[in-house]
Order: C-alpha cells, then sequence, then structure tokens
C-alpha cells in the first residue's frame, strides 16, 4: 500500500515502468521456487547437440536479464522525471497552504464550535424585518456533528442581519428533527419547514426560498461551514458595489476534524469558464428577486442544481462580482464530492445538460461532451454559421522561422496543405508572406502586413514551427471568436510533453508570462485551467486568431517589440475597447522538441525582452490592477499557481 501511495502521483510511464519491474520480480522468483522443488522437468532439447536446458533455468535466466533491463529502465525514468518533476499547486500543497494560513493569522484547523454556546448569544441587535441575507440550508439525513457545525458557523457569525431557513427533505431522523427544533425555538432568526416526502435538493431548497425575506440568497449545504467572517465581507462587497446582482467567494475544503486543506482561488466573472464547470462554488450568494424572477432551482438538474441555478441568474444579472477571499469551508467525508469527485455520476451528467439547455437557451448551436481528464468539466463545441470562412497566415514568432533567416528546406506548399487540411473548415487562403521576410522580421509588423492584406474577416496567425495535434483546431479557434464581444482566440501550446502556453497572465514574471508553463500535458492544471474555454488576459503569439480590424491596433504598436509582447499588447488593447481574449485548449499544437528560445520563458527570469520597458509603462494600470482571471493570492514569480506572499493585501472585490 505504501508503495501504491508513493508511486501514486507520478506520470503514468513511470508507474507502468516501476509495475513491470514488480512482474518481472515475480516472474523470476517464481522460477527459481519452481527448480528448487523440482518441478522444471520439461526440456528444451536441440536434437543436432547433447545440450539440454531445463525450463526453469531458461526462464530464470531471461528473467534475470529482463529485470535488468526494465530496472535500468526504470532508473533513467525516475531521475529524469525527478529532475523535470512539476511541483505542486495551491490547491494540492497542504504545508504550504498551513504556512499560509498561519502567517495570515488564520486558523488551520477550524474550531469545534458549541451550538449551546452560539444558540445563548444576545441577537437583540439583530433586524427582524426585511434582512440583508436569508441563508437557506436543505437538510437531509446528515450526520448530527455536522448539522450542528454548519448551524453554529451561522450563527457565530459577526454579522447578525441575516435570517436562517432551514427544510428537512423528508429525512425523518428524529434526532435531526428534534437539533432543528430546539435552535428554531432558541433563536428567532431560524425558521424550520419540513417535507413529508423525500423531494429532491432543489425541492427542499426551494421550500426555504419560499419562506426567506431577505434581499440577498445564501446558499449553504447541511454539512459545511461558513468562514465567520463570512456575512460582513459580503456585506461589504454589496456596500461597496450596490448594483451586484450575483456574488461568489473563494473557498476551501475541511476534512471531519476541522483541518483546512485544498483551496480554490477563481478568477474574476468568467462567463466562458462557467459553461465548462461550476467553477464558481460555494458560497454563491443572488439577489433574491432574481432567484424567483428565474423561477428558483430545477429539481431534473439534481446533482448540479446550483450550476444549473448559476448559468440562469448570470444570463439576467446586470453584474456579477467575485470576493477574493476564502469565506466558504466545503466538508471532505465519506461519499461526499468534496473527497471523491466520482462519488455522485449523476451529478455530472446533470451538469451537462444544465450547460447544453444554457447554450440552447442562449440561441448557440453546440455539443456538451464531460472531459474525462477532470471530474464535473466540460467542453463546448460550437458549430460554425453557414459561410464562415478564415485566412491562416505564417507569422514566426522570430527570425529563425523565417525563409529569408536562412531555414533549410522550408517547404510552405506541403505545409499549407497540411494547416488546410486539419483546419475543418473552408481556408481561403495560406498566406506565407509573413514568413518570407517581405515584411522584415518583426511580428508586429509581418501581422500588420498580412491582416492589411486578408480577403476574410478572421486571420489566423500562426508560428510556422508548430505543428496541428487536433483536427478542426481552426474551426474550434473560430467557433469560440464569431460570437459578440470576444476579440482574439488562442489555443495550447505543448513541447514535447509539456504545456509551454495556456494563456499569458498579466504580472507573471514581472509584466507578462505564460501560466501553468511545463505543465505535463496530461494533467488539467490548477483549477481546470489548462483543459478549460476560458477568458485570459493576454496570449502568445504562436497561435492567435484575430479580426481583420486588429490592424488598427497593430498599427499603434512601437517597434521593435517582442513577439509575445506584441500579442499581449494587442489583447490589452482589445479589453480596452471591451472586447474579451479566449483560450480554447482544443486547438492544440506541437513545437518540435530545440533547445529553448527566450521568448518561451517567463520574461522576468531573463534579460529584459525588447520592448519590455515600453510594454510596463503602456499597460502600468492593467498591471497594477491585477490579472483579473489569476487570483491575487497565487504567486507572480513563477507559473506553477503557488500561493504567494501572505503579506499581499486581496481586494474586497472585484
Amino acid at each position: 500500500m505504501s508503495w501504491r501511495v508513493r508511486i501514486a502521483g507520478r506520470e503514468a510511464s513511470e508507474y507502468f515502468t516501476l509495475r513491470a519491474i514488480s512482474l518481472a520480480r515475480q516472474w523470476y522468483y517464481a522460477s527459481l521456487d519452481r527448480q528448487k522443488r523440482g518441478q522444471a522437468t520439461d526440456t528444451f532439447a536441440d536434437p543436432s547437440s547433447s545440450l539440454n536446458v531445463t525450463r526453469g533455468h531458461a526462464v530464470g535466466s531471461m528473467a534475470a536479464r529482463g529485470l535488468g533491463f526494465v530496472r535500468q529502465m526504470a532508473m533513467s525514468s525516475w531521475t529524469s522525471g525527478r529532475r523535470r518533476s512539476y511541483p505542486p499547486d495551491a490547491g494540492h500543497d497542504r504545508a504550504a497552504y498551513g504556512r499560509w494560513l498561519a502567517a495570515r493569522r488564520e486558523p488551520l484547523q477550524l474550531p469545534a464550535l458549541s451550538l449551546n454556546d452560539a444558540l445563548g448569544r444576545d441577537t437583540s441587535r439583530a433586524r427582524r424585518d426585511a434582512p440583508l441575507f436569508s441563508i437557506v440550508v436543505p437538510v437531509f439525513r446528515p450526520p448530527l456533528w455536522s448539522l450542528e457545525r454548519c448551524i453554529g458557523s451561522v450563527l457565530a457569525q459577526h454579522f447578525e442581519d441575516f435570517e436562517l431557513r432551514l427544510c428537512d427533505d423528508g429525512g425523518r431522523d428524529r434526532e435531526v428533527i428534534d437539533l432543528l427544533r430546539r435552535c428554531e425555538a432558541a433563536d428567532g432568526r431560524l425558521e424550520l419547514t419540513i417535507s413529508d416526502e423525500n423531494g429532491g435538493i432543489s425541492d427542499a431548497t426551494n421550500r426555504a426560498l419560499a419562506r426567506s425575506t431577505g434581499r440577498y440568497v445564501v446558499f449553504l449545504d447541511n454539512d459545511d461551514e461558513l468562514a465567520e467572517d463570512a456575512l460582513s465581507v459580503i456585506a461589504a462587497a454589496i456596500e461597496a458595489h450596490p448594483e451586484a446582482d450575483v456574488l461568489y467567494s473563494d473557498s476551501d475544503k475541511i476534512s471531519t476534524e476541522g483541518h483546512r486543506f485544498g483551496p480554490a482561488l477563481k478568477p474574476a466573472w468568467s462567463p466562458n469558464l462557467l459553461c465548462t464547470g461550476m467553477y464558481m462554488g460555494h458560497v454563491l450568494v443572488v439577489r433574491r428577486s432574481l432567484v424567483e424572477e428565474v423561477g428558483g432551482l430545477r429539481s431534473e438538474y439534481d446533482g448540479s442544481q446550483d450550476h444549473d441555478l448559476a448559468l440562469r441568474v448570470t444570463e439576467a444579472a446586470g453584474s456579477v462580482i467575485h470576493i477574493p477571499r476564502i469565506l466558504y469551508h466545503w466538508r471532505s467525508s465519506a461519499g461526499s464530492a468534496a473527497a471523491n469527485p466520482v462519488a455522485k455520476p449523476w451529478a455530472r451528467e446533470a451538469g451537462r445538460l444544465a450547460v447544453a439547455e444554457a447554450l440552447r437557451r442562449r440561441g448557440e448551436q453546440a455539443t456538451v461532451e464531460p472531459d474525462p481528464r477532470a471530474t464535473g468539466r466540460y467542453h463546448c463545441t460550437r458549430r460554425l454559421a453557414a459561410g464562415t470562412s478564415v485566412t491562416i497566415a505564417m507569422v514566426p514568432r522570430d527570425s529563425d522561422g523565417c525563409v529569408g533567416s536562412g531555414r533549410a528546406g522550408a517547404d510552405w506548399a506541403s505545409r499549407a496543405r497540411e494547416l488546410v487540411a486539419t483546419a475543418g473548415m473552408p481556408v481561403v487562403r495560406v498566406d506565407t508572406s509573413g514568413a518570407d521576410g517581405l515584411h522584415g522580421f518583426d511580428w508586429a509588423s509581418r501581422s500588420l502586413a498580412v491582416l492589411r492584406d486578408a480577403e476574410t474577416a478572421l486571420v489566423v496567425l500562426l508560428d510556422p514551427g508548430l505543428l496541428p495535434l487536433s483536427r478542426h483546431w481552426a474551426r474550434d479557434l473560430v467557433a469560440l471568436v464569431d460570437r459578440p464581444g470576444v476579440g482574439a482566440v488562442g489555443g495550447c501550446v505543448i513541447e514535447g510533453s509539456r504545456v509551454v502556453h495556456a494563456g499569458l497572465v498579466a504580472g507573471l514574471g514581472g509584466s507578462v508570462g505564460p501560466v501553468l508553463f511545463g505543465l505535463p500535458a496530461m494533467r488539467p492544471g490548477y483549477q481546470a485551467m489548462a483543459i478549460a474555454q476560458r477568458e485570459v488576459s493576454a496570449l502568445g503569439a504562436g497561435c492567435i486568431l484575430v479580426r481583420r480590424d486588429a490592424a488598427t491596433i497593430l498599427e499603434q504598436l512601437p517597434t521593435p517589440l517582442s513577439a509575445d509582447l506584441a500579442a499581449a499588447a494587442l489583447c490589452f488593447m482589445l479589453r480596452r475597447r471591451g472586447e474579451r481574449t479566449l483560450y480554447e485548449p482544443a486547438a492544440r499544437f506541437k513545437r518540435p522538441n530545440r533547445r529553448r528560445r527566450a521568448s518561451t520563458r517567463l520574461l522576468g527570469d531573463m534579460t529584459p525582452a525588447t520592448g519590455a520597458d515600453w510594454f510596463r509603462r503602456e499597460f502600468a494600470a492593467e498591471l497594477a490592477e491585477g490579472d483579473p482571471f489569476y487570483h491575487p493570492a497565487l504567486s507572480l514569480d513563477d507559473p506553477y499557481c503557488h500561493l504567494g506572499s501572505p503579506s499581499v493585501e486581496l481586494p474586497l472585490a472585484r
């Protein structure tokens, strides 16, 4: 068991190599054992000679040689894997999270709350009419101790302007009902509804909602806990943003003993990301009138009812606010989704159906499939509008990719045929003028020239050194950009078996840098960032799909400017005019293994890139504000999604 645990975190190739050693060892010793017991009576006889070799000896010798060879391979793989190991991120490094909490003077283990003490608190200052918050809790046969801690975490809130509405969903557990009745009698802010039959979590939540009067609804599960300042922080965020219709915060997990781990540090409002999974999670707060407007929760999506609700309320919301504070503790216990993401397979299907229905409701024709690399994550493949076409322009990121630089044997016609064959959609033209040195060796200048000459409204600027790994790569990119408010889309770039581009983060490495750089290609990354269609602040120059009118932005860029900084500047300027930049993981490209160029590294870890000073001056406001799609508590010193300095002051809302 201990051996299996030790290798469970390694790559599959290492696991199977070590497994081969184990099998070879068993085979070898089994053959020796048969020899000793005299069971090796069969022989391999050579009729032309007197050579007779027992089967046991032959098998044992082959096994010994094989064992030595496999062990040698394993050691090579082991040492290579050790050198190339990817460090744990914020969600998996428990020790780092403990140090981070301690430095911020937050408890690593939540104290056991006394429900009796909480019920005995003076609540005379709490308003009885139209409170700010209605906390709704559906209850169905939870362990008594976890229900006590759940209710205790609400009653212990510093902010007292709330009401607590609980609905027992036909659980008929006498101890649970007695506890709920005792709490209701002791605190006037509590109200209990008891259902005769088990109607499901949506029905129970709706029954609790029907008895609520608060301006905002706070959703809480019956075995989870709120941070003691949760309502205070949410109230402050509402005061700062009175237009907010939907608010959500960060969360972490807690064991049955109350130990905290696995922080989920979320991006700011990302509508595209919400279609790939319920990234908002807990705590979710929605204006009550909006919940009523969309019809409450729907039982046909039980298991992912919160995801379905989030999709519907955000469509109607005027403002969605992220509170970058950990205000919710998700209980990890046997049978829970927090402990075992595959514990509730029906929930995954319910989430897929909710996303599919949301896209139909918005008039988008798409198929939604679960992503096997991460439970509860989906990939949406949207259909193209009739008549959509694209131009593919080969624009090298540096002079190494240009014919004029001495690149030997560049067969652009063959390369163009390959790109057209794998595009998955009509390609009007493959423009190689940007790769032949006619427009100079500056990425922005070459891109500007091909955009001016483009015959289509959409143009893919592609480094000719990238080889498409996915069929329909252009279709996937175009399907995302061909929607209102989207200005650019980029794909995933892999070198060897590692990710080198999955979107850029503002401020990473000093100016802008590639998040998840070096992540093994089959891993989903922190919060599934590597495999999720999502909003990003910027894209690299390797593969970026833009509209033809992006030429007006490229005209404003100074020269010379390094390729990735020019692409990032383009994305930043698109955002200034209200257009989003998206990352599409289904469009995957492979960069042949070679010595790493400086442009693939973090800009802060190298000699300043060309134009870096201009970039920092031009986008000083964006860099100071921070990347909205990268949590401010995460480090900007490396791309691994580590926790950053505990002294960083987290904004109240964004």
